[in-house]
């Protein structure tokens, strides 16, 4: 054989394996896209994990961004109830001949040790609920169901001009500290990732780790700053980020939860029968695996650690899309990336992952030219959907023209803005058509009759509006407004 290549996709998050080795290094694959018109497809060299003879090629798949919780309101099954897996493999030998072959009818499935993944809230597994058959030393899946073959086309796989996420640092625990019969990690440093755990103690031991970037008086962790409370909720939200694993008690056995991520500083540990030290602990910072390409540094240190923590607020909110916290949304919010976007082009190479991005907004846009808050968008925020209401703000659907034209001046690469230019225009002219045609009532009211110039104000339809004004106190409100309005 002289080469030979996988490509693999999935509805849901997957890691692949050939003959029990896991293909490759990139995190959360396919990735995060409008699913219904891009669905990414990965490339692995697999030629040194083939050998002569029968050889086993399988995944494991989980709910991700297609099936898991998503956004704000936490709501799940956006884009499907079903999770899938396509695949395909090509070899070439010496003498020029090739085979193909792929996932089809005579796959089988089974359940596997993952109890439940989700980003948002965490990753349950139980290690002594691992399949039969899947291990380095054989492969037998006759225990197995058949899989339930599907027909989704082909029309919308695509490669991603981003550079994968991945696992691209890790982070030794400051220190460890007991509390009310928990242990609390500190990695000194906020993250987006997940921890390694080494010692998981004797089988049967019930472990939780609940990830949070704050830590209330008695020094334990807190997540209640995390909560979600929206007035059309019967109840608040939980912050989520908890893992949970089961030791099955083998030699050498370890926990990382490759199948979510967390944003976080501390971690408490719960239910291991032992005290824990930092070196059984790691925390794995991971991200879009982008090139750092600029640096600052001045003579006032109070300078400097400003900037470093707008470098990893960046870090923290680049995994496939740029989110706007790595916590209780992680969501494409438009408005995030068209503000910060001048700087992230400054310290990292963001063009690949910029591109990505701006076609999963080309893609949500509507007919009419309203950009959608989110990018991607889940079809309940999307054109037609309970919260469709919400979109075609001014400063967030403003990325579609903005975005772009930050991408030329940093690298002056027209072809972006020639590939946008249809999304750049439509938005300017649902402006255009939004300002001429309507009226904020209170305007009208005012001034039947308009005048020439109120062609071009635009206040009408949803907007944000700003509840973070500088200086104000948002526990007693602003402007005479209560708190909570």
């Amino acid at each position: 054989m002289v080469r030979a290549r996988l490509y693999a996709t999935a509805h849901g998050i997957y890691e692949v394996f050939v003959n029990g080795t896991r293909a490759g290094d990139a995190e959360l694959t396919p990735g995060y896209t409008e699913y219904r018109d891009r669905l990414q497809v990965q490339s692995y060299d697999i030629t040194e994990l083939l050998r002569p003879g029968p050889n086993a090629i399988g995944a494991v798949v989980s709910d991700g961004w297609f099936r898991g919780q998503v956004g704000l309101p936490r709501a799940h099954d956006q884009w499907g109830s079903e999770l899938g897996f396509l695949a395909q493999v090509c070899a070439q030998f010496a003498g020029g001949a090739t085979a193909v072959a792929g996932t089809d009818p005579t796959w089988r499935s089974a359940r596997s040790e993952i109890e439940a993944a989700d980003l948002i809230a965490g990753q349950s597994i139980d290690l002594r609920r691992a399949p039969e058959g899947w291990n380095e030393a054989g492969f037998d899946d006759s225990g197995w169901d058949l899989a339930t073959p599907a027909e989704h086309g082909y029309d919308n796989l695509v490669a991603s001009p981003a550079p994968p996420v991945r696992a691209v640092q890790e982070l030794v625990p400051r220190s460890v500290a007991g509390v009310a019969g928990r242990q609390v990690f500190d990695l000194g440093q906020n993250i987006n990732g997940w921890v390694r755990l080494g010692n998981l103690g004797p089988a049967g031991s019930a472990i939780t780790l609940t990830h949070g970037e704050a830590l209330d008086r008695d020094g334990d962790l807190t997540t209640e700053h995390l909560d979600v409370n929206l007035p059309f909720l019967p109840a608040p939200l939980p912050a989520g980020q908890v893992d949970r694993v089961v030791s099955a008690g083998a030699r050498n056995e370890r926990f990382e939860p490759r199948h979510t991520t967390h944003g976080f500083r501390y971690v408490r540990v719960e239910g291991h029968p032992h005290e824990l030290a930092a070196e059984d602990l790691r925390g794995v910072v991971v991200h879009t695996d982008m090139t750092r390409v600029g640096w600052f540094r001045c003579s006032d240190e109070r300078i400097n650690r400003l900037h470093e923590a707008a470098v990893w607020s960046l870090r923290g909110n680049a995994c496939d899309i740029p989110t706007d916290c790595p916590t209780r949304e992680r969501a494409g919010w438009t408005g995030d990336w068209q503000i910060f976007v001048p700087t992230a082009a400054f310290l990292y190479d963001v063009a690949g992952f910029t591109t990505k991005w701006l076609r999963d907004l080309a893609c949500e846009q509507w007919s009419s030219g309203v950009v959608a808050n989110l990018a991607p968008s889940p079809p309940a925020e999307s054109e037609g959907g309970p919260l469709s209401g919400l979109n075609g703000s001014a400063g967030w659907g403003d990325a579609a023209v903005i975005v772009p034209w930050e991408m030329y001046r940093a690298y002056g690469d027209r072809r972006l803005l020639a590939e946008q230019w249809p999304s750049m225009v439509a938005w300017l002219s649902h402006v255009e058509r939004a300002a001429a045609r309507e009226r904020h009532p209170e305007r009208a009211a005012s001034r039947p009759q308009a005048l020439p110039h109120e062609q071009y104000l635009w206040d009408s339809g949803f907007h944000w509006g700003e509840w973070l004004v500088p200086g104000a106190d948002g526990s007693r409100g602003v402007r005479g407004v209560p708190a909570g309005r």
